[in-house]
Formats: C-alpha cells, structure tokens, sequence
C-alpha cells in the first residue's frame, strides 16, 4: 500500500518512477510557458524568472512539498527552457567554445564542490547565483566533454536514447550488483582500498547499462509505447 500510495501521490515518501511524474507535470506546465513567450530569448528570460520565484517559495519561504513535484514546476521549467534556446544558439557557441574553457570550468566545478562541500542539485541553493554557475558548469561539462570524447561511441549513445528504461530499471540491478560484490568481499574477508573502491563503483556502473542493453532493445522493439514511442495524441508540425 505504501508503494501505490507513493505511485499515486508523488509527495516525497516511496516515490515510484518519480521523474515521469515530474517530467509529465513540467511539460505541461513548460507548454505554456513556452507558448506564451514566442522567442526563444524570451522563453529563456521568463523561465528564469521561475526560477527564482520557486527558489524563493522553496528557500526562503520554506513552502511545502506539493504532490506531483508541483513545487518545482520552476525548476523544471527553466532548465526546458535553456536546452530549448541552447538550440537555437548551439552554432553559434560551439563555435567559440575552446577545449581549455570546459577544461578550466572542469576545475573549478570540482574545487568548488570540494572546498564549500555544496550538494550538486537542479533545485539549486538559497544563494540562487552560485547553485545556477555551478549547474551551468557542469552541464558545459558535461556537453561538450561528451561530444568531443564520447561523440562515436555506440554504447554510451544507446544509453543517452533509452533515458527513460534506463532510470527506471538501473537502481534495481546496480542494488544487485552491489549486493553481490558486498557478499564476495564479505566471503573473502577483503577490504576495497579507496582507489579499489572508487575502480569497483565505475566497473559497477558499467556492467549496470550493459546488463540492461539487450531488456532496453526487447522493449524498443515490442513494447515501444511505454517509452512514449510509436503514437501521437495529437498532430504536430
């Protein structure tokens, strides 16, 4: 009862598939938004004004958790509306985007995590300009690193198209293979060093989003509508 309370509620306590919900009720919040704004300049502006205003509900006002991710409708609206300019301007700044720049931002990313012990998240900080440079940071990172290092490689390209199968079904099989390598060290009396244990949590992850290949291609090819494929509720242009 707990879990299909939580299924129904979304209100924080035994979330199921927590980010469809979320993503459900941010993109039919974003249609709007991205309806009443026109261009996307405009669209970017009015998102960040959301931004802020859910920093405010959320940080200074302490509001309440609202079923359904209500409560970060901002949030959610705001980084829909900076990939959606990020479209239309993507040229023009990987254009002037230099190697040494991510390079650099990489760094500071990193140092600044370490130095102020700041918890990385979408929904940012009360302090609203460093949680927004430190997102923006690491998502430059993370784009153009991935582009420039990983751009061929058909694996991890599979894994960006199946988001969706692979959020919710990694936890499952990564809870697995960690139970597993607790129960061999456990059986061998052997305890990881730093860098073993660092080394044992990339293999980990490895062998999740390669475990789950062959379950992701069974549901692309027979079960393609509950990844939203295949189907329309309406015609688009």
């Amino acid at each position: 009862m707990d879990a299909v309370k939580g299924l129904l509620l979304q209100n924080g306590t035994n979330e199921l598939l927590w980010f469809v919900a979320a993503l459900y009720v941010y993109s039919l919040a974003f249609y709007w938004v991205e309806r009443w704004s026109g261009t996307a300049g405009r669209l970017l502006l009015v998102s960040a004004v959301l931004f802020l205003l859910n920093t405010v509900y959320l940080h200074h006002l302490h509001g309440p958790s609202i079923p359904w991710h209500i409560h970060t409708i901002g949030y959610g609206c705001f980084y829909m509306g900076l990939g959606k300019w990020y479209r239309h301007v993507e040229p023009r700044i990987d254009a002037r985007v230099k190697k040494w720049w991510i390079a650099l931002a990489a760094l500071l990313y990193m140092a600044y995590i370490y130095a102020f012990d700041f918890h990385v998240s979408y929904a940012g900080s009360r302090h609203v300009v460093d949680a927004l440079l430190i997102t923006l940071a690491g998502l430059a990172v993370m784009v153009y690193g991935c582009r420039w290092l990983f751009d061929k490689n058909r694996f991890l390209l599979f894994v960006g198209s199946n988001t969706l199968f692979y959020f919710a079904f990694h936890g499952k099989v990564y809870s697995l293979l960690q139970t597993l390598v607790a129960k061999l060290l456990s059986a061998t009396h052997y305890t990881l060093s730093p860098t073993e244990s660092f080394l044992t949590g990339i293999a980990i992850v490895f062998l999740d989003a390669l475990i789950l290949v062959l379950p992701a291609m069974f549901v692309n090819r027979f079960l393609p509508w509950t990844l939203g494929r295949g189907f329309r509720l309406w015609k688009t242009e």
